[in-house]
C-alpha cells in the first residue's frame, strides 16, 4: 500500500516470511550483536548497533525472494521495470532503550532510487 506521508512515498506492507527463516536470521543477528556490543557507526550522528560497514558472516539469502517479490509487486502498482533493481548492502540495525537513528536520506555520491527497511522483531507493547 502506498502511503503519502511526506514528499516522498512509502510503501509499507507486512511480509509473511516463515518463521523458521526469521528465527535463523535473529539468531545470527543477535549472536552477532552479542560479539559487538559496544560497536556504533563511526560517520553516523545516532546510537544505534549497526553492521552498515562492519563485515559480518549474517547470510540474508534466505530473505532475498521475500524482497525480491514484494519490489516485484511494488514495481507493478508504479509503472516500473520490475527487474531492473539489485538488492545491494543489507544489514542490520540493532536498537536498544534510547537508541536512535538519526535523520537522513540517501541522495548523494552513491544514491539509491528505493531504499527498504524489514523489522525482523518487534516486540507487542512497540506500534507496528
Amino acid at each position: 500500500m502506498i502511503q503519502n506521508l511526506f514528499a516522498s512515498q512509502i510503501w509499507k506492507r507486512s511480509l509473511n516470511i516463515e518463521s523458521s527463516i526469521k528465527d535463523k536470521i535473529l539468531n545470527s543477528i543477535e549472536e552477532d550483536f552479542q560479539q559487538n556490543t559496544s560497536y556504533l557507526h563511526p560517520f553516523w550522528n545516532c546510537n544505534v548497533n549497526t553492521t552498515h560497514i562492519r563485515q559480518t558472516n549474517i547470510d540474508y539469502s534466505l530473505l532475498i525472494p521475500y524482497f525480491k517479490n514484494e519490489y516485484e509487486t511494488f514495481a507493478n502498482q508504479l509503472n516500473l521495470n520490475k527487474h531492473a533493481y539489485e538488492i545491494l548492502n543489507p544489514w542490520y540495525n540493532y536498537y536498544l532503550m534510547g537508541y536512535n537513528q538519526e535523520y537522513h536520506d540517501h541522495i548523494g555520491k552513491h544514491s539509491e532510487l528505493y531504499s527498504a527497511v524489514y523489522f525482523l522483531k518487534i516486540t507487542d507493547d512497540n506500534p507496528k
